[in-house]
């Protein structure tokens, strides 16, 4: 009976140890993990006071390989968002679509954030210590804006910006 008691409480000293390690390795990656990653559209609009801003959307239908979606922007994908007196080049004009929305500064980071996932750590061989999880881009935007709601037809692909409305934030959308 003395020898099992030999083996047993080394063994359960060694899977508390394991144990502890395994937290203490969640809680020091929570510390890296953004809190925009896990945001919907309502929350981070209620994240901060509205204001007007200026979005720069991608209108032209993209062209290359379908199935290379995280190298490019699709149709309504947010460029970037500006403050309202933002003045975009001629050039931008011509070719994306510029319009004014009311929203939070928090909702205009979340919308040019690309759809990422997780990696296994694992996979990866080990992480060294203060790093970030790896992540793996799966598409260059997670929210783009319906320009549906916003009057735009799908064959309408001109760029230029709309100055003569301010848009609500709810006209955007999860991909």
């Amino acid at each position: 009976m003395k020898k099992n008691w030999k083996i047993i409480i080394p063994a359960i000293a060694i899977i508390a140890s394991l144990t502890t390690l395994g937290v203490y390795e969640r809680q020091k990656q929570k510390k890296f993990e953004d809190p925009l990653d896990k945001m919907t559209l309502s929350q981070a609009a209620q994240q901060g006071e509205l204001t007007e801003m200026k979005l720069l959307i991608q209108i032209k239908t993209p062209v290359g390989d379908p199935n290379d979606a995280n190298s490019r922007l699709e149709r309504g994908d947010v460029v970037l968002a500006k403050p309202a007196d933002w003045q975009f080049s001629d050039t931008e004009k011509e070719i994306f679509l510029i319009i004014k929305v009311k929203m939070t500064p928090t909702l205009a980071n979340l919308i040019v954030k690309p759809l990422e996932k997780n990696l296994e750590a694992r996979l990866l061989g080990d992480i060294k210590e203060g790093e970030p999880q790896p992540k793996e881009q799966l598409k260059r935007r997670k929210f783009a804006v319906d320009l549906g709601k916003i009057g735009i037809k799908d064959s309408d692909e001109q760029g230029r910006e709309i100055t003569d409305k301010t848009f609500d934030w709810e006209i955007l959308r999860q991909k």
